[in-house]
């Protein structure tokens, strides 16, 4: 009968429009107290609420009393869950544990991995490095060799050109020996190309085809024979130009000398009538 006397209570309560206002989700308990003092009720909400308060409590007794075996059968299950949580706990953090030191165990391997690696990039680094020195030294014989028997220009122009790929290597900036060898490769490449010229001149003066072929070979291993092949023709042009003048400057002063002949000669007879 109390039971049912609080749960009328209780829903007397919540049909209450004074107390509906404590539902409301954009309840604020400052406004509230404001809007009850402005209006002067505040003696009278203080009495409702205190009996609002004795009615929710006396609800609350209620439902824990009711409810009481199912309590315990749920503080039951959480402890259980605690145990088992601190279980899992105790599981993590062992695996954690279990984690660094594996972590610790990999950590120098992994270093020490990193700095072998290290070490063997620069070791192939400089293998590269010492074999194009080596390569470029080679070739800077076998060219003076070449250029001192002066047998084979254009086989002196392919190794040079096969020099001059190395020396365009970032590697080898900076090397003592490589920049000497820069310097009489420079040297060798004006020795080369200067006979390259000189026998494409004499060979179109003389009209020997085995010496211009051979010249234009030489810039050909050069990889430069557009350039050459147009200093040529701009030299034959100018070449030609001049010669074409000279000729039109001749025939002009004999056809002028002609003329100045005969007008004595007519003279001469003139003067003999």
């Amino acid at each position: 009968m109390a039971a049912e006397e609080e749960a009328g209570g209780l829903g007397a309560l919540q049909k209450n429009q004074f107390f509906a206002d404590f539902l409301k989700e954009e309840f604020d308990p400052t406004t509230y107290s404001s809007t009850v003092l402005h209006r002067g009720h505040a003696s009278e909400a203080s009495r409702r609420l205190a009996e609002g308060i004795e009615v929710l409590e006396s609800e609350l007794r209620d439902e824990v009393t009711s409810r009481y075996s199912e309590l315990l059968l749920q503080v039951s299950s959480l402890k259980d869950s605690e145990t088992a949580l601190s279980t899992v706990k105790s599981g993590v953090g062992a695996l954690q544990m279990s984690i660094e030191r594996v972590r610790a165990e990999l950590a120098e391997p992994c270093r020490l991995i990193k700095l072998r690696m290290a070490q063997l990039n620069n070791l192939h680094s400089t293998i590269e490095i010492l074999r194009l020195v080596v390569r470029l030294l080679k070739l800077e014989q076998k060219l003076q060799q070449h250029l001192k028997q002066n047998t084979d220009l254009a086989k002196a122009a392919q190794i040079f050109h096969e020099a001059e790929g190395i020396l365009s290597e970032e590697g080898l900036k900076g090397i003592d020996i490589v920049s000497k060898q820069e310097i009489m490769l420079r040297e060798a490449e004006t020795h080369i190309i200067q006979q390259a010229d000189k026998m494409l001149r004499e060979g179109l003066e003389s009209l020997s085809q085995a010496e211009v072929g051979s010249g234009l070979q030489v810039f050909f291993n050069l990889e430069t024979l557009e350039n050459a092949v147009h200093d040529v023709l701009r030299r034959q042009t100018t070449k030609l130009s001049q010669v074409a003048s000279s000729t039109v400057d001749m025939a002009t002063i004999a056809s002028a000398s002609g003329g100045s002949g005969r007008r004595d000669a007519s003279a001469a007879r003139w003067k003999e009538t």
